[in-house]
């Protein structure tokens, strides 16, 4: 396979944003790539979230949705069962059984809309979840839900919608978990653990459907490197550094993506107009 078919779609065409004239052009496209999931795999070994939340809005400017959505979940991976080796101690079996199997029923929902929806709408639903996650994380939490238990399976919901939709699925999870006021380390236990069950689900459904371009593959191995240099370095990152430094950066590459994201989709909607 050469190098410029890295980064066609599934029926041959180029993607309209990725060079095709010579190799160059698609080099350049995948180092852009790898950088960008390079800095995510650090933030999120750093704080223990926002992998796919900083690298989707972004890999969505490079590839065609839905490779895009399917490398980052597939090199994902990587980073969430770091997570769940580090956070593991964290992990609340009795908050993942509320979350989990409402969110297969959420997925189900999502998928056709991934499926169906346009390269544009895709975008800007991706962006919009990463921005919901920084601007979510930025609010007070208010006053727990009462009954916890709903919250979670409501949570388990919205988040298979997204995941469906967009690969994006954190933001409802964060946004409860934070509000019952669950710790750090349980937050980020229960849901790279969540992430890790769910993601092959959502993964094998892409490939089941048929909707996977065999480039992802090439391209997700390629990519792969840099995840785990990024891994690496967010774990020495999250022992050294202020843990307030590296959580408002954060916030600040993931709202950045997803602002990136939106404007990308819709100038796209506007040019099909």
């Amino acid at each position: 396979m050469c190098v410029a078919s890295l980064t066609t779609t599934s029926r041959g065409n180029a993607h309209p944003n990725v060079p095709t004239r010579g190799g160059v052009g698609t080099l350049l496209i995948l180092l852009v790539a790898a950088t960008v999931v390079l800095v995510s795999a650090v933030l999120s070994g750093a704080v223990g979230f926002g992998f796919a939340l900083a690298a989707t809005p972004i890999l969505l400017l490079l590839f065609p949705p839905k490779q895009a959505i399917a490398t980052v979940a597939v090199v994902g991976l990587i980073p969430l069962i770091y997570g769940v080796i580090v956070y593991r101690r964290g992990l609340s079996l009795n908050g993942l059984t509320f979350i989990f199997p409402t969110s297969l029923v959420g997925l189900l929902l999502g998928l056709p809309v991934l499926f169906l929806a346009s390269p544009s709408w895709i975008r800007i639903i991706g962006g919009s979840a990463s921005i919901a996650m920084a601007v979510t994380l930025q609010l007070k939490p208010g006053e727990p839900f009462p009954h916890e238990r709903w919250g979670l399976a409501t949570a388990g919901l919205l988040s298979g919608i997204l995941q469906g939709t967009s690969g994006q699925g954190g933001p409802p999870v964060a946004l409860v978990l934070t509000k019952q006021h669950w710790g750090p380390v349980h937050i980020w236990g229960t849901m790279t653990t969540y992430f890790l069950a769910i993601s092959p689900i959502f993964l094998g459904s892409l490939i089941i459907s048929g909707a996977i371009p065999k480039s992802t593959w090439p391209v997700s191995v390629a990519l792969a490197v840099p995840v785990l240099l990024g891994s690496f370095v967010g774990n020495l990152l999250r022992v050294r550094v202020a843990p307030q430094l590296i959580r408002t950066v954060t916030l600040l590459v993931v709202a950045w993506s997803g602002i990136a994201g939106v404007i990308g989709g819709m100038t796209g909607l506007i040019h099909s107009a």
